[in-house]
């Protein structure tokens, strides 16, 4: 992306440096200034997209995030009972925090965490797979 960015603003510096020289200089070729207006409103058009995909690169990264932290926040390795605030532990039952007055989760699993247990060779396979990934076994 930042690659993108950093050609579209060589582009555009060179077409502008190009319409430049067209100003002060009249016995260049025509083909060579034909060039040149190609190049500088490509430069300018080019521009306008790369902003907006750019925020929008940026919005996924940040939706992507939160909900990898609130995965990570109730997985299924996390204790029950353990804060997420202060990181202190509290009894299975309880709904606050002990310390800190923190409100405790529930212990729930996203399904993209679960894992099936192969009857066969006892391996942890993904939740979605179909055959196990170590021995083959449909399950």
């Amino acid at each position: 992306m930042a690659t993108f960015i950093v050609l579209t603003a060589l582009l555009f510096s060179t077409s502008f440096w190009f319409w430049l020289v067209r100003r002060t200089d009249r016995f260049a070729p025509e083909p060579f200034w034909f060039l040149a207006k190609i190049m500088l409103l490509g430069g300018m058009i080019s521009i306008i997209p790369t902003s907006f995909l750019n925020s929008f690169v940026l919005y996924l990264y940040r939706y992507n995030a939160k909900k990898i932290t609130s995965m990570l926040l109730h997985s299924p390795l996390r204790p029950i009972g353990h804060c997420p605030v202060c990181k202190t532990n509290s009894s299975k039952n309880s709904r606050i925090c002990r310390r800190c007055g923190g409100a405790l989760f529930p212990a729930e699993e996203f399904p993209l965490l679960k894992k099936k247990i192969c009857k066969n060779c006892a391996r942890q396979n993904v939740f979605s797979v179909k055959f196990c990934v170590q021995c083959g076994t449909k399950g």
